[in-house]
């Protein structure tokens, strides 16, 4: 035959390929005989595929990542700054937050103050005895009044709102202290009105917040209002302020957009 009659080389190819076609074809019979155990369900594969309470538990699971995957991604964060000018102690409010909405009726709201805090000791009463008298004399009482001391403090707020149509209710620490508060929203949001109260151990009265909120364009706010509103022996603190309040969709769109800018120029 050729084979006999080629080169010896040629003989050694042929002779290497039929032994790999050898083992090729008993890979395809052992892979022939797993798949049909398989399908008989028959080992610990073929239960795991062919049992049903298997396959629902891994569509439960299934459904629960695909679940789990949704909420993440109807997840909105926020991230925002404003200043506000107290009128009374004529300096500016700073303030940073971070805002983490899991839907649209609640949010977690965090909060970093740094401003002016007004401390008010309340009034010294001394009294003496009148002269010319070692026992029974006639006392006088001097009442004395502490000016309130202004410093700066660095302090924390902590919420969780809710929202029951146009109104918004909201309860955590509010400026490191406990607290709550109530937002009413107008004209689709365009407008929110709200009242905080909070710091209710204090002497002279709880610390109640009176303030008004215009957003334009989703991420421009403008908010003034009165602050200190019962406050006992001072004046109400006006303040007003502007800030800006950015979604991960709107910080997405700006660096979006950074490109074309720059490719532009």
């Amino acid at each position: 035959s050729f084979v006999q009659t080629a080169d010896p080389q040629l003989k050694d190819v042929v002779k290497d390929f039929s032994v790999v076609m050898e083992k090729i074809n008993a890979t395809v019979d052992s892979l022939n005989r797993i798949v049909a155990k398989v399908e008989r369900g028959e080992g610990t594969v073929g239960k795991l595929l062919n049992d049903e309470t298997t396959v629902n538990k891994v569509n439960d699971t299934l459904d629960g990542i695909n679940d789990f995957v949704g909420r993440v991604r109807k997840l909105e964060v926020a991230v925002g700054f404003r200043g506000e000018y107290l009128a009374n102690s004529g300096q500016v409010q700073s303030t940073a937050s971070f805002r983490i909405q899991p839907n649209y009726d609640k949010y977690f709201l965090f909060e970093f103050v740094n401003g002016p805090l007004e401390l008010n000791t309340g009034k010294t009463t001394i009294t003496d005895i009148g002269e010319g008298s070692t026992s029974g004399g006639t006392p006088t009482t001097t009442t004395r009044r502490v000016e309130r001391e202004r410093k700066s403090q660095f302090m924390f707020t902590a919420l969780f709102a809710r929202r029951f149509w146009d109104l918004t209710v909201k309860a955590g620490l509010i400026q490191s202290t406990g607290g709550v508060g109530a937002e009413y929203h107008l004209f689709r949001d365009h407008l929110s009105i709200g009242l905080d109260a909070f710091d209710f151990g204090r002497e002279e009265r709880p610390h109640l917040r009176a303030y008004g909120i215009l957003h334009l364009w989703k991420i421009l706010k403008l908010s003034g209002g009165v602050d200190d509103l019962i406050v006992q022996g001072g004046k109400r603190n006006y303040f007003a302020g502007a800030g800006l309040m950015l979604t991960d969709s709107d910080l997405k769109s700006l660096l979006g957009v950074a490109p074309l800018v720059s490719a532009g120029r």
